[in-house]
C-alpha cells in the first residue's frame, strides 16, 4: 500500500482514538501487516486489531466484528444487534 494510504488510516485511527474509539482492519495480507509493523502504523493501529485475511470469504470480517462487540460491550456502548439481517 502507499504511503499516502498509510497516512489516511494514521489520521483517522488518530481521530477514532481521541473520540474514544478505535480502528479495526479486517482482510489485512501478512504483506500489509509487515508493512504497518514496519512503518509503525501499529502505534496507531494496535496490531491486534488487524485481522488476517483467509481463504474464506468474510471470515477476518466476522472476527472483527465478534472483537469489535466485545470492546464496545466492554466501553458500556449499546449496540443494535443487526446479525438477523445482515449475512455476512
Amino acid at each position: 500500500i502507499g504511503s499516502t494510504f498509510i497516512t489516511v488510516l494514521e489520521r483517522y485511527g488518530k481521530e477514532l482514538a481521541k473520540n474514544g474509539g478505535q480502528l479495526m482492519l479486517s482482510g489485512v495480507h501478512d504483506r500489509v501487516r509487515d508493512q504497518l509493523i514496519r512503518t509503525e502504523t501499529t502505534e496507531t493501529i494496535s496490531e491486534e486489531h488487524l485481522f488476517a485475511a483467509t481463504e474464506t470469504l468474510g471470515a477476518s470480517t466476522k472476527e472483527a466484528l465478534v472483537h469489535a462487540r466485545a470492546w464496545l460491550s466492554a466501553q458500556e456502548i449499546v449496540v443494535e444487534d443487526d446479525s438477523d439481517n445482515t449475512p455476512l
